[in-house]
């Protein structure tokens, strides 16, 4: 029987086979799905992320004035105890006090210029009672709002938060300033993110935050409250509020509402104070 001759493992021919341009279509469309995929879901984690730095911030802020309440026979920053026992601001009777240097870059001093939210913060800061990033959302939109540089006056460009109003001299809110000190009450409102929307008159009209797109004319954001829990709301109508043992339905933070533009019911909304930057 005739032996055939063996090949050769030089005479075997290795077989290349390369992807077809269907199958490279596929990987491309697999790949762009998972891109698709997860760019919204870190969009999304970026997002959470900077809403928990923002409420720690918050959390701090309020934090630091319990910390300056205990020197302050139990006042926030912005009210101090006068010589007979009762409250005053800044700018009035108690000018001379060591916060009176926290003047605006452009030299000015306000009466009752502790009530506006940047002397009552600018008062923790320079005091060292809070950090100057701590002023400073993490989702802030202005390019030109920083934290504070030791040597500066501390002004608008210095914070994104909002704080509640506690009025000038004359038209102190007695509700509001008797819950600006270190009651814990967990339905009163200290801080919050502030309004972007350059509207501080009072107004109805829509309201923007840093956590929502510009003329989008919606508003949420962190909230501090006075036991220190912060939440995050999906726009500027609160649920509940107790100010002063004044309940509130439906408190409304910037906008006021018929009783209060009227002076019947000064103690039922918030208002809080939002200090923005202003365009040169």
């Amino acid at each position: 029987m005739p032996h055939l001759p063996l090949s050769s493992p030089s005479d075997r021919t290795p077989l290349r086979r390369g992807f077809t341009l269907i199958e490279l279509l596929v990987v491309i469309s697999i790949i762009a799905l998972l891109i698709g995929i997860l760019l919204p879901a870190l969009g999304a984690a970026r997002q959470t992320a900077r809403q928990m730095v923002n409420n720690t911030h918050l959390r701090g802020t309020h934090q630091a004035f319990f910390t300056f309440a205990q020197e302050n026979k139990g006042l926030f920053p912005g009210l101090f105890p006068d010589v007979e026992g009762g409250r005053s601001t800044l700018g009035s009777t108690l000018a001379r006090d060591r916060f009176s240097e926290l003047i605006a870059s452009d030299g000015s001093y306000e009466a009752g210029g502790s009530a506006n939210a940047r002397y009552r913060l600018g008062a923790m800061v320079v005091e060292g009672f809070l950090p100057p990033e701590y002023t400073v959302s993490p989702a802030e939109t202005r390019d030109d709002i920083r934290p504070w540089i030791p040597g500066e006056a501390f002004d608008r460009i210095h914070i994104s938060y909002a704080l509640t109003r506690i009025g000038a001299p004359a038209t102190l809110s007695p509700g509001l300033v008797n819950e600006w000190r270190d009651t814990a009450n967990g339905q009163a409102i200290i801080a919050s993110d502030r309004d972007t929307s350059g509207n501080n008159a009072g107004s109805l009209d829509p309201r923007e935050s840093v956590h929502t797109e510009a003329g989008s004319g919606e508003w949420r954001g962190g909230v501090v409250w006075n036991d220190n829990h912060v939440t995050f709301e999906e726009d500027e109508i609160v649920d509940t509020t107790l100010a002063d043992n004044q309940t509130n339905i439906d408190d409304n933070l910037f906008d006021q509402d018929e009783a209060s533009a009227a002076g019947l019911d000064e103690d039922s909304n918030y208002q809080m104070k939002t200090e923005e930057p202003q365009d040169n």
